[in-house]
């Protein structure tokens, strides 16, 4: 009987703590994924092209995910039309992608 009874025991504490040992290392290793930007193409100095739709929508097919979206280029235009001047802003947005590596 009390053979039975260590054994009894180191199953119901080997159990528990093989699965949670287990858990512990999913849990430090982070998944393998490989990241992607599109960003502005400027075609001349200081002029900047938008990242085109269609580039996106195929980085979509392709499986990967959109992930963040951020103003890359900020550009302030003053502009005077007669006696009224104002400020002209505008933004050039980079795409950032990321898809899931298969092993």
């Amino acid at each position: 009987m009390n053979h039975r009874m260590v054994v009894v025991l180191l199953v119901v504490v080997a159990v528990p703590l093989s699965l949670l040992l287990g858990q512990r290392q999913k849990i430090s290793e982070p998944p393998p994924f490989e990241y992607r930007a599109l960003l502005p193409h400027e075609f001349k100095p200081g002029q900047f092209q938008l990242v085109d739709r269609h580039e996106i929508e195929r980085l979509s097919r392709q499986g990967w995910e959109l992930v963040s979206v951020s103003p890359f280029v900020l550009l302030n235009e003053e502009h005077k039309k007669g006696t009224e001047s104002g400020t002209l802003t505008q933004v050039y947005n980079s795409y950032h992608f990321r898809r899931r590596l298969e092993p």
